[in-house]
């Protein structure tokens, strides 16, 4: 579970490559969890920083509607 804090630090970063490291080293599940709750047009430049691995990990624990937006 993406806990307070980690949601928080997260949401703080403002450039592209520290969000992306953070991202990646998040389990798949929490970073799903703050892929999802960001809005919406932030999700596709959140996702896109995920390596193909943890994407292709991270794409199932997001709601259906969040990864159907994603493929459109």
């Amino acid at each position: 579970m993406l806990t307070q804090e980690v949601r928080q630090s997260v949401s703080d970063i403002t450039e592209l490559n520290q969000l992306k490291s953070a991202l990646n080293r998040l389990p798949a599940v929490d970073a799903g969890d703050y892929i999802a709750e960001l809005p919406a047009g932030r999700r596709a430049i959140a996702f896109r920083q995920l390596n193909k691995a943890q994407a292709i990990d991270v794409f199932e624990y997001l709601p259906p509607e969040v990864q159907e937006e994603l493929i459109n």
